[in-house]
């Protein structure tokens, strides 16, 4: 039904698939069949331009089964942007600390997680979490810079040898 719906969806029949993805919504057998359902509700509401609406169905998702989102952890880096973008910080804070969890610092996306986790706390009250992110950010950036310098300094003595 969602594939069929997913379909119904990019040919511009957006309704027919919305009422789809809501039937499976509330009568899915599995966590993560409605999970899948409440995560394209959520982008066809982003699409529509209909925030808050998106806002509801992801913390449908961030409440019942956020370890579902892991499965594509690009797009879910999209939609923590999109919530931040709308102010809407103590969603795309809640996605980047799933995000942040699940990487480690030798992971491309990790650097730009953290200071996006930061970024997105300071638009919630929890200031005090945002600022010791931020202070793990500027203190891995501070690392990355020394360990690039040392790099080249590296490669420059070998060229000279």
């Amino acid at each position: 039904v969602l594939e069929f719906a997913d379909r119904l969806y990019v040919t511009g029949r957006q309704d027919e698939a919305v009422k789809m993805y809501e039937d499976v919504l509330y009568s899915a057998q599995t966590l993560d069949v409605a999970s899948r359902a409440a995560l394209s509700l959520v982008q066809g509401s982003i699409d529509k331009a209909k925030f808050d609406r998106a806002k509801d169905f992801m913390l449908k998702i961030l409440n019942r089964n956020q370890e579902y989102l892991l499965n594509d952890a690009s797009k879910l880096t999209t939609l923590a942007g999109v919530f931040h973008e709308k102010n809407m910080d103590d969603i795309a804070a809640r996605i980047y600390e799933i995000l942040h969890a699940r990487l480690n610092k030798n992971d491309d996306e990790y650097e730009t997680v953290l200071k996006n986790l930061g970024i997105a706390l300071t638009g919630t009250p929890d200031t005090q979490k945002a600022y010791e992110y931020l202070k793990r950010y500027q203190k891995l950036r501070k690392q990355m810079k020394l360990e690039a310098s040392q790099f080249v300094i590296s490669k420059h003595t070998t060229n000279l040898q």
